[in-house]
């Protein structure tokens, strides 16, 4: 099959760092012209000839490898074949990136004040007994002969018969003056008693979590119980489990030569990539074939290989580092987990060294969670690519977190694929996904990437599988579908690349059944569940031998099970939307340079709006209201007006001052006039780095058009509907870490002249709120010298799953950070081991953000 081709997209965003968006990968992790350092290894293992293949993908180049065949020492396996084919693809739209994040909104405890406690006293009867003891009721005629037994002597042991518990007193048979008014006073339950019991059960709100605090290894992808299957179905000889073996074996000589270790290895503009990838690749395929064989020369080539990579390489990086990452994830941090799991020969060491490059080379470059590149100006909070980008960030970063042994990090990978556009949100509910209208390479790759993470979830005992009802399933049996040559209907999606209106290039027939063995076993003989297209697409896969980088049947027998009880538990959303409301009513406001003053009207949610104004950015008119927290606009701009210069849309804004240098912020998404496409802009102004703006275009995205945006915390995620709101495709996420609390949200419109108007139709304009799910600073920040550093100490803030803590030597800054993704309220500052004064501020950390920082504590010079 024609390899896929990753081309990388023009990244628009001003924060490079944060917004750079990448070429796409797909699942089948290419190896591509950088592998000209590869080893040509010829197979022994005949391959089974290919079926007919249907339609074919547009050519690409193939590359092949150069170098000699190595060597090799005998052993029971075949002499290696050739390395992976890189599935190439046509060429990628231009792009931007995108992301978002989601988070727990936690209410607040609200302080319910005890009620009033009404305490008898003896000299005073309780308030309630005014409307039952009536005149008559004391009289001495009330002791009439019939209630009262003539032998009684002493009548008040005949009282109690007679009037009821509250009205009986021995003191009022004897005494009238009981019943005095002046002792019926509503002072006589005072407020003041209850205050006090108050406080007393106040509870910290905990950040949303899965649960998981431990972890299973081998874990990742497959466990102990899947291995075994695997090796008792090859050990039988039965089919396709042998013939996969045979194959792996053909691939694997003990005799195989690392190609590195480097100490960088870069993806775009590549440097020791092909080295890099295929290590990896022969690491895994020696940890495999350790198991199945028991032949431990191969599972200390797999160490050799792993533990000189993990003691020599201090950076992965380049453009697409993250992909190159998500790739190999399944690789070399698989063969690691096996390994770890299940061969005594792996060390503590070994485990340490593993670590070591897990944590602090992949993890910050996959822009997942508080300690990667980006992570540590963002809190919690992910900033994923759109499509399969995003999805091959989180396999990695999921493939990581578990073998850290980090419920911090788990949490977090989960939290993204559960609120971000990068993760599941990118499935429509049809099946399609962000890559669908891109390619099929791509849009298996991206599939594949979301059916490793719910794998990789599962043997965690977390159940992402049923999520949306069983929405992985739907976009396994449209891919299969499309990809078998049968009938479909496509709707226009995005992902931030583009606006697609059509399906992406033909389909292809020759992908790795990785992806469909998983599906397959988990719906199908897990579950009990119908998956017909799935099934079909796996039987074909398997018998054409599965073409691309894990190039042999063997990639997906592991997965490809006849049996399977296992279970795991359900998972709450991270995130939840603002409860959204018809707008029925705005203020309005001229902003800009606008000369004809404008008006809206409306008909319950749908609006007319009559304006003038240079454009979105100089002048216009706006129908808003004023919110706080977190908040979210939809709109359909069903005409965004005559005039070839208009433009009609959604906005967020943070002041109603439009004049650019001043802007706080402004965030719009607006289809324009004449089939011009539609535009999402931002301005961050003088907030974050100096002030800046950028735009995108989605060319063919014409009204009438279905729009949103949602802020959640220091995240605002734009989105697109073709089908009005019943999905919606992300089209970009922008980053703005000083977002105010309060912000202005509606509906505009602007001709493009100040002086002549266009008339603008919206339909079903809603909007929402919620409290806003950023943390507040923590409080009690106390620094105190003690043996080995600085003991820094605070108290809890409500939703905070962690917190930073920030050291300068002046009170005014600069703080740098020294301790980050802390979860604990205590923190020992080894480096600050002088003399001097020291300085701290602490930040809390959501998966929506970072606080502000705390006061500062301050430790005097000594």
């Amino acid at each position: 099959m024609p390899p896929v081709n990753h081309r990388p997209a023009l990244s628009i965003l001003a924060l490079s760092i944060a917004l750079s968006a990448c070429g796409g990968s797909s699942s089948s992790n290419k190896v591509g012209p950088d592998a000209r350092a590869s080893v040509n290894l010829p197979s022994a293992a005949p391959m089974a000839a290919p079926v007919p293949a249907a339609p074919a993908a547009p050519p690409a180049a193939v590359i092949s490898d150069t170098a000699p065949p190595a060597p090799v020492v005998p052993d029971t396996m075949p002499v290696a074949g050739p390395p992976e084919a890189a599935p190439a693809l046509p060429g990628a739209v231009p792009v931007a990136d995108g992301s978002p994040v989601g988070d727990p909104v936690v209410t607040k405890p609200v302080m319910v004040p005890t009620p009033g406690v009404l305490i008898p006293v003896p000299s005073t009867p309780p308030v309630a007994a005014v409307p039952v003891v009536t005149p008559p009721a004391v009289v001495p005629p009330a002791i009439t002969p019939p209630v009262i037994a003539p032998p009684v002597v002493k009548p008040p042991v005949v009282t109690p018969p007679v009037v009821t518990p509250p009205v009986v007193k021995p003191p009022v048979v004897v005494t009238p003056p009981v019943v005095t008014p002046p002792v019926v006073t509503p002072p006589v339950a005072t407020p003041p008693v209850v205050p006090p019991p108050v406080v007393v059960p106040v509870a910290v709100p905990a950040a949303w979590t899965t649960g998981v605090t431990s972890f299973v290894h081998p874990g990742i992808g497959y466990n102990a119980a899947d291995l075994a299957q695997y090796k008792a179905h090859v050990l039988a000889g039965e089919e396709p489990w042998a013939s996969g073996y045979h194959h792996l074996g053909g691939r694997t000589p003990l005799n195989y030569a690392m190609l590195g270790p480097f100490a960088i290895a870069n993806r775009n503009i590549d440097l020791n990539r092909g080295a890099f990838e295929r290590d990896m690749q022969m690491a895994y395929n020696h940890a495999l074939m350790w198991y199945v064989s028991g032949n431990s020369a191969h599972a200390e080539k797999s160490i050799s290989i792993l533990d000189a990579w993990a003691t020599t390489n201090t950076s992965l990086d380049g453009v697409e580092a993250a992909l190159m990452l998500g790739d190999y994830s399944g690789r070399a941090i698989i063969a690691a987990d096996i390994l770890r799991g299940l061969y005594p020969g792996w060390t503590a060491t070994h485990t340490a060294h593993m670590k070591s490059w897990l944590e602090n080379v992949w993890w910050r470059r996959l822009q997942v969670g508080g300690s990667s590149a980006i992570g540590t100006a963002l809190g919690n909070g992910s900033l994923l690519k759109p499509c399969n980008q995003g999805g091959l960030a989180l396999k990695a970063a999921l493939a990581v977190a578990v073998f850290l042994d980090s419920p911090l990090k788990f949490d977090q990978v989960i939290n993204a694929y559960l609120s971000d556009p990068g993760g599941l949100d990118q499935i429509m509910s049809n099946g399609e996904v962000g890559d669908t209208g891109r390619d099929q390479g791509h849009a298996h790759g991206q599939i594949a990437t979301y059916g490793a993470i719910a794998e990789t979830a599962w043997k965690q005992g977390i159940d992402l599988y049923s999520l949306r009802n069983n929405r992985l399933l739907a976009a396994g049996e449209y891919y299969a579908n499309y990809n078998l040559g049968k009938p479909f209907t496509f709707n226009p999606v995005s992902c931030g690349y583009g606006y697609y209106t059509q399906i992406g290039a033909q389909p292809l027939q020759t992908m790795p059944a990785n992806l469909f063995e998983t599906l397959y076993t988990h719906y199908v003989v897990r579950k009990g569940l119908k998956a017909p297209n799935v099934a079909q697409y796996r039987e074909l896969a398997k018998s054409r031998g599965e073409a691309g980088p894990y190039s042999g049947p063997y990639s997906g027998q592991v997965y490809r099970r006849t049996k399977d009880s296992s279970t795991a538990r359900a998972v709450t959303f991270p995130f939840t939307a603002p409860v959204m409301t018809a707008a029925t009513s705005f203020t309005q406001a001229d902003l800009g340079k606008v000369q004809t003053p404008g008006s809206a009207t409306n008909t319950g949610a749908n609006w007319k709006m009559t304006a003038s104004g240079a454009g979105a950015e100089k002048g216009y008119h706006f129908a808003y209201k004023e919110l706080k927290g977190d908040v979210e606009v939809i709109a359909t701009v069903t005409d965004p007006g005559a005039l070839s210069t208009g433009v009609a849309g959604i906005m967020i804004r943070s002041s109603l001052d439009a004049r650019p240098a001043t802007a706080a912020a402004q965030i719009y998404v607006a289809p324009a006039s004449s089939g011009n496409g539609t535009h999402l802009f931002w301005r961050v102004g003088t907030q974050h780095y100096g002030g800046y703006h950028a735009a995108r275009r989605f060319t063919s995205a014409v009204a009438p058009m279905s729009l949103k945006l949602v802020r959640h915390g220091n995240f605002v995620y734009a989105y697109l509907s073709s089908n009005g709101g019943t999905d919606w495709s992300a089209i970009g996420t922008i980053i703005y870490p000083e977002l105010s609390d309060t912000l202005y949200v509606g509906i505009f419109t602007a001709s493009g002249d100040p002086a002549a108007t266009t008339t603008a139709s919206f339909e079903n304009v809603k909007i929402g709120s919620k409290p806003g799910s950023l943390v507040a600073p923590p409080t009690k920040v106390s620094a105190n010298a003690r043996s080995g550093g600085v003991a820094v100490q605070w108290a809890a803030s409500p939703m905070a799953r962690s917190y930073d803590v920030l050291r300068a030597t002046n009170a005014s800054g600069p703080f740098e950070r020294v301790g980050t993704e802390l979860t604990g309220t205590s923190f020992v500052d080894a480096g600050a081991t002088g003399s001097a004064a020291y300085f701290y501020v602490v930040k809390a950390s959501t998966y929506s953000g970072l606080s502000g920082p705390s006061a500062v504590a301050t430790l005097p010079a000594r």
